[in-house]
């Protein structure tokens, strides 16, 4: 994606309180509108309900953290409004302006609550976009924390700025998998998805064209993907271990200070465009439709599949281009993810949000946001998802099917994985 320069920010911020819900204003909001209200009630969904009777939780649940962000403002932390559930679980945010509004709420668990829970997870988390004041009321069922196989560990996928090389160039951004669970993984056979990316109410895909292949419960629409290779046993991944996969297995750190050497990935994306290397194994493209060198994006759902017989997929065409699309089963899909890019920072105005990008089962709230800077340090951001604890010396990492609050803006470490939180330029 090859954005204009960011707009200079130079904002002064004021601090307000608001007793209702416990909210803490952090910072005005900047557009212009009437003014409206939002109220969410945060429960933990139906598959926990044993959890939320060992908790007490069956009303609600308490003083779990809520932020809320207009999605016309940047995502710089000052734009974020913050509150704090009572004890039914709501909290109520008055005098906002009207808009679409991303909604984060996240529980750390007490050790006195693990305990009489009788869980694992540390953690839950959950959001929504809604719109204020369309959505006034809204419930939103909150995720624990899972320790399964494979997760997205890292996205890399902002290129840095034509401007200043010359070129749109995409070939040093890369995917990374991590195998979060205490098993050995292989990815033979997996197949490393890119979804539906019309998620935003343009006027030639508007939301009601695009709902079908959005919000489908029983798996992800995809237009195109990839296959690892492997015969069934050819490419483990250990516990704790990570699995690069770049779109150009080179150094790129002589094209631009933000690049990073992908020399030693484990796989690359055979999407053209970019320079090979045959130490490394490539990907097959799947398609029905083949990636662009530009692609996948921040616009993509990245999702990994248990491997499926392509031609036993329901299929559909979209309405618009006529590009068919297959359906991967919900019961295949290993991990779901979506990184978002922050087009306030940019001199481009984004098209509002559509109710989801996914169905909350795969995604219930994407992010955090990434943008390309006009000096260049936006390709050096990565998203990276949380380390949350350690196991046998391994980092174990956050899963609640919330990017908003799985992941955050990093610093890129291809092939590592960090215990430093929020960082970079």
């Amino acid at each position: 994606m090859r954005i204009l320069a960011a707009l200079l920010l130079s904002l002064a911020f004021a601090l307000a309180a608001c007793d209702a819900g416990e909210v803490t204003l952090v910072a005005p909001q900047k557009t212009t509108g009437a003014t409206a209200a939002l109220t969410v009630h945060a429960t933990l969904g139906e598959p926990y309900a044993d959890l939320a009777a060992a908790l007490g939780w069956q009303a609600g649940i308490p003083g779990a953290h809520v932020r809320i962000h207009n999605s016309r403002e940047p995502y710089d932390e000052d734009y974020w409004v913050t509150g704090q559930t009572d004890a039914t679980g709501t909290a109520a945010f008055p005098d906002l302006l009207e808009g679409i509004y991303e909604v984060e709420i996240t529980r750390t668990l007490t050790d006195d609550e693990v305990a009489r829970a009788g869980t694992a997870s540390r953690i839950v988390a959950g959001g929504r976009w809604l719109h204020a004041p369309r959505d006034a009321v809204r419930e939103i069922p909150l995720t624990p924390n899972q320790r399964k196989g494979l997760v997205f560990g890292e996205i890399a996928l902002i290129p840095p700025p034509g401007w200043e090389i010359g070129d749109s160039y995409h070939s040093a951004e890369y995917i990374e998998l991590f195998n979060n669970s205490d098993a050995t993984v292989w990815l033979d056979g997996m197949i490393l998805g890119f979804g539906w990316y019309f998620w935003r109410d343009y006027g030639g895909w508007p939301c009601t064209l695009s709902e079908p292949f959005r919000t489908d419960p029983d798996g992800i629409w995809a237009r195109s993907a990839a296959r690892f290779p492997g015969s069934g046993h050819d490419y483990p991944v250990a516990p704790g271990a990570t699995a690069l996969i770049a779109k150009s297995a080179i150094d790129h750190t002589s094209v631009h200070w933000s690049l990073s050497d992908l020399s030693e990935a484990d796989f690359k994306l055979p999407i053209g465009g970019g320079a090979g290397n045959p130490d490394v194994p490539d990907l097959v493209q799947l398609g029905p439709i083949m990636l662009y060198p530009s692609e996948p994006n921040t616009t993509f759902p990245l999702f990994l599949s248990e491997p499926v017989d392509l031609a036993s997929l329901p299929t559909r065409a979209d309405p618009n281009k006529g590009f068919i699309h297959l359906r991967y089963p919900r019961d295949g899909i290993v991990d779901a993810v979506l990184v978002q890019y922050d087009f306030a920072k940019s001199s481009y105005e984004a098209a509002p949000f559509c109710s989801q990008a996914l169905d909350p089962f795969f995604e219930a709230l994407p992010g955090p946001a990434v943008w390309e800077s006009s000096d260049g340090d936006g390709a050096a951001w990565t998203a990276q998802r949380r380390v949350i604890g350690h196991e046998n010396g391994r980092p174990i990492l956050q899963d609640t099917n919330t990017s908003m609050a799985d992941f955050v803006r990093a610093w890129k470490t291809p092939g590592t994985t960090p215990d430093s939180g929020p960082g970079g330029p």
